[in-house]
């Protein structure tokens, strides 16, 4: 076992530690426990159904209202889907993701905009 610079057992290690009054847990850093897996489900189940519905209302000039708040409801789910990934991973692939499903969904919605 190694933990800096010393080496040895785990024993030894503890027993070095322990004569010279020192506290090891003063040292030793606990790691944070990743962010509950629930947390990344709902955002991606909400961001799939509203993306659908931003979709199917935002096709349709009388619902235009309802498609514009899907659109923001969309947006503010796949900010939210950013935040917990990059928690859950602590790195910025999330900020990757949001750049991938805002350029996904303005494209789809002008596509549905010029073929109508």
């Amino acid at each position: 076992m190694k933990v800096g610079q010393l080496e040895g057992t785990p024993e030894e290690i503890k027993n070095l530690v322990e004569n010279h009054g020192l506290n090891l847990n003063d040292y030793l850093i606990k790691p944070d426990k990743p962010i509950c897996l629930k947390w990344v489900i709902a955002p991606s189940i909400g961001f799939s159904i509203s993306l659908i519905c931003t979709y199917i209302f935002g096709t349709s000039s009388e619902d235009e209202f309802i498609g514009n708040l899907f659109f923001l409801l969309t947006m503010g789910l796949a900010l939210w889907l950013t935040v917990v990934i990059q928690i859950r991973h602590k790195k910025y692939m999330g900020i990757k993701f949001v750049n991938l499903c805002t350029t996904t969904v303005i494209s789809c919605i002008s596509w549905c905009n010029a073929t109508l």
